[in-house]
């Protein structure tokens, strides 16, 4: 329903849906028959009115809300995700980054905090223990995961993008989208929040042909 509720015509397009959880897609014609997307478990999909989209899932903004528990509980209650879009930008650019597709940051965790940090100091990475470090190593991981899946369903789809619909939580975070529109090349345009609910609706229109597509 969402992706039937993206305002798009032509065919030059992917979407992301940022959330808890991350789906990437975008619309086909029929389903791909590339056997090299099971190594990376994006699926056919069906979507109305008899076309695919391809489909991918991966760990989304869990990983900052479960940040945002350990940090509320032990440093301030009334911390806000407002208060951290101040201070991830003062932190310095491309320092540690995680791999969201890490079934450990797809775990509850009772410090995720500590889990990142840990897990990026095993890895070389230069990195401070503090709210505004955490949370730009999560923002610019989740982009250069999203860049990574969005090039891969590119070239399966035989498509070359030219925007990208986004929506869901992400989506309420401006600096966020301006750096994904940068490390895609292409313009990111927030996709209505009430996406699912209208293709619902247009579906419904289209079942009682009170309109035709």
């Amino acid at each position: 329903s969402a992706v039937c509720g993206i305002p798009v015509t032509d065919k030059s397009w992917a979407f992301v849906s940022l959330g808890t959880w991350c789906v990437f897609g975008t619309e086909t014609d029929s389903p791909v028959l590339d056997e090299n997307i099971l190594k990376y478990d994006i699926t056919n999909e069906g979507i109305s009115p008899k076309r695919s989209f391809l489909a991918k899932n991966t760990t989304g903004l869990w990983v900052i809300q479960q940040c945002m528990q350990k940090w509320r509980s032990s440093i301030d209650m009334d911390l806000s995700y407002a208060d951290i879009d101040n201070l991830y930008p003062q932190a310095q650019c491309f320092n540690a980054f995680i791999d969201m597709d890490d079934p450990v940051f797809a775990s509850p965790q009772t410090d995720m905090p500590l889990v990142i940090f840990d897990y990026c100091k095993e890895r070389g990475f230069d990195i401070k223990d503090d709210i505004k470090d955490i949370s730009r190593c999560i923002y610019e991981s989740i982009i250069l995961n999203i860049r990574h899946y969005i090039e891969l369903l590119s070239t399966f789809s035989k498509k070359d993008f030219m925007k990208l619909y986004l929506f869901g939580g992400g989506a309420n975070n401006k600096l966020f989208c301006q750096w994904l529109s940068d490390a895609l090349l292409i313009p990111v345009i927030i996709s209505n929040p009430e996406s699912a609910s209208i293709g619902n609706m247009l579906m419904q229109l289209i079942a009682d042909n009170e309109a035709s597509n």
